[in-house]
């Protein structure tokens, strides 16, 4: 009997415990390229609406971050609704899309560490949501941005967004728990 080489057996061995194995690559990979392609011939909004936000989380479940941790997937994925990166959305997505991929683009750069690199998209994002009269988002955009000055040292930036955030918060209809 011949020898199976060493990574087709880790390979049987990880199908064997995990059924599932092989099929996230594929499922990814195909959503990924209607992402770019859908960029590509100018459908951003259908790419972001119809493939991005609704079909890579999985039911809304974040699966790409909160399941496979691909934050560095979620970037480049995130790279095809901008013009300039983190900061210019594409024009073709509406201005709610707007807000959104810029607000996650802004999540997705503090996960990866790139603090200073988030500080933008995170203060842009939030305001998005002021502008669309988004009450609540925009408590949670000011909220983390007073987070993100706070570690890095800001805090008169940090103390600035923890009051929009708070104001925010009061127009908003939604309950927001107390932070303490």
């Amino acid at each position: 009997m011949l020898q199976e080489p060493a990574r087709g057996r880790s390979v049987r061995s990880l199908q064997h415990h995990d059924p599932n194995h092989g099929q996230e690559g594929h499922y990814l990979d195909c959503r990924s390229y209607a992402v770019y392609h859908g960029c590509q011939a100018g459908r951003h909004e259908e790419a972001f609406r119809d493939v991005y936000r609704d079909r890579i989380p999985r039911g809304g479940d974040a699966y790409l971050i909160h399941k496979l941790g691909a934050f560095g997937t979620n970037q480049s994925l995130l790279a095809n609704f901008f013009e300039s990166p983190w900061t210019q959305p594409v024009p073709k997505l509406s201005p709610a899309a707007q807000a959104w991929v810029t607000s996650e683009a802004a999540f997705v750069l503090r996960a990866l560490g790139r603090l200073t690199n988030a500080v933008e998209p995170m203060r842009a994002g939030a305001e998005a949501s002021v502008n669309l009269e988004d009450w609540k988002n925009a408590a949670a955009g000011y909220g983390n941005l007073s987070e993100l000055h706070l570690t890095l040292g800001n805090i008169t930036e940090a103390t600035a967004a923890a009051r929009q955030s708070v104001d925010f918060a009061d127009r908003s209809t939604d309950a927001f728990p107390a932070n303490g």
